[in-house]
């Protein structure tokens, strides 16, 4: 427990979690493999993993996310979410941030979650991102940034499916020698290079 002057208090707070949360890692991976965790519940709350993997990922590497959509109101998220999402996606990163900037867009509900999204989408373009949930379909990727894994396989086992998109990377990487790096907390740790 800390106390005593506001910012004092909660500077100490924030240095004790920081030595909990960052992991330091070796180097950056060409490819980064995480999970969303028991707060992966939709595609929303799976933005958390792929947000804490960045330290990892290097410049243009490959992102795969797997998670257990269980959120029984939606396995997205809500309509404004898929709304600033689809920005992202057919624009791309550089181009949210700007219109989110502009003095002309209104607030919209849950576009905190999207900008989140952003920082991932500067470090790798979005055709290098993977996600996985057995509770996706097909029909579920347009409108989604990145790759949905279920039109890469019929599988709804996550080490199958894991395995098929690191063949497909190595494959569109020309078979060259690629770090793989398991970020077995997921959302719950911040690698970092030391």
């Amino acid at each position: 427990m800390y106390a005593g002057d506001l910012e004092a208090a909660h500077l100490a707070a924030f240095e004790m979690v920081k030595g909990y949360a960052k992991v330091p890692i070796a180097e950056e991976a060409d490819i980064v493999i995480t999970h969303g965790g028991f707060v992966g519940i939709n595609h929303y709350q799976s933005a958390k993993a792929a947000f804490a993997s960045i330290g990892a990922l290097k410049k243009n590497g490959y992102l795969i996310s797997i998670a257990n959509f269980t959120d029984k109101k939606d396995i997205i998220g809500s309509i404004t979410y898929k709304t600033v999402l689809a920005i992202l996606s057919l624009c791309g990163a550089e181009a949210l941030i700007k219109v989110l900037h502009s003095k002309d867009w209104p607030f919209i509900p849950d576009q905190w979650q999207v900008q989140k999204w952003a920082p991932v989408f500067e470090k790798i373009p979005l055709d290098h991102y993977y996600y996985f949930a057995p509770q996706l379909t097909k029909a579920d990727g347009p409108g989604l940034p990145g790759i949905n894994a279920a039109t890469l396989t019929d599988s709804k086992e996550y080490s199958e499916v894991v395995k098929t998109v690191l063949d497909l990377i190595k494959k569109r990487e020309g078979g060259r020698p690629l770090k793989i790096v398991w970020l077995s907390d997921g959302p719950y740790s911040i690698p970092y290079v030391q």
